[in-house]
């Protein structure tokens, strides 16, 4: 593995975003449109993701427009945007609740998005780059030396460097559709489990790890259809610790 400064480097983390990027834009990729509807819809998602709004939880768009210092045009269209992302419903003249699906319902999420993941991945190593295989690489390393120093604060932080490895392996799948529908499903997935009780958060870091190792060797060794059974069965684990 490449030697890392850990998360609190920032010179380390924004490289890697730089060169995503420019990656990204390389394949076709085209990120959001800039705007402050936009941000307010990031903000907002990281919360559902780190578990600040739970399940039937009300979003008050009132307290929002306060937060933010914002007209309440913005705080709508996000709330809208959230609404046609699956987070919330809003009712007229009742107000915004958090979605609350049954264990039922997140299962059957799960295992669809996983399978998809997976076609995904083999999809990545087949197409994989040098390049596109050593930032991989670079990523792991930093995730695992912020690991090994505690530099990792927050759940939030976990969540970012977390999804810089995933979005790297969908941008070697080369399909800017499909990156943009896997990412959005991803941040999915971290909201439902941020609403179920995962205990053991030691185990699903080590878990974690030790998939991110296999991985790598897989790609490295140009075996997709093994990556891809390997994605499936982690994010099939992500919600059974």
């Amino acid at each position: 593995m490449l030697q890392s400064q850990g998360y609190r480097e920032p010179h380390e983390i924004e490289m890697i975003r730089r060169q995503m990027t420019r990656l990204c834009v390389d394949r076709g990729q085209q990120s959001k449109p800039a705007g402050r509807s936009n941000w307010i819809f990031d903000e907002i998602e990281q919360r559902l993701a780190t578990g600040v709004y739970l399940f039937d939880s009300e979003i008050v768009t009132l307290d929002l427009v306060r937060e933010f210092n914002s007209s309440r045009a913005p705080v709508t269209m996000a709330m809208n945007m959230l609404q046609a992302a699956g987070y919330v419903t809003i009712r007229p003249q009742i107000g915004i609740r958090v979605v609350a699906p049954s264990d039922e319902e997140i299962a059957g999420y799960f295992v669809l998005y996983a399978r998809s993941e997976g076609l995904h991945t083999a999809a990545a190593t087949q197409r994989a780059s040098k390049d596109g295989l050593s930032m991989l690489v670079r990523i792991s390393s930093v995730i695992e030396q912020a690991e090994i120093e505690e530099t990792i604060q927050s759940r939030r932080e976990q969540l970012i460097l977390s999804s810089l490895f995933h979005e790297q392996i969908r941008s070697m799948a080369g399909t800017p559709w499909l990156c943009q529908h896997s990412a959005s499903a991803w941040r999915m997935s971290n909201f439902l489990l941020a609403n179920r009780l995962v205990g053991n958060v030691t185990l699903m870091r080590e878990r974690a790890a030790e998939y991110r190792r296999r991985l790598i060797r897989l790609m490295l060794a140009a075996e997709g259809d093994a990556a891809g059974r390997l994605m499936e069965e982690f994010i099939n684990s992500r919600c059974r610790v």
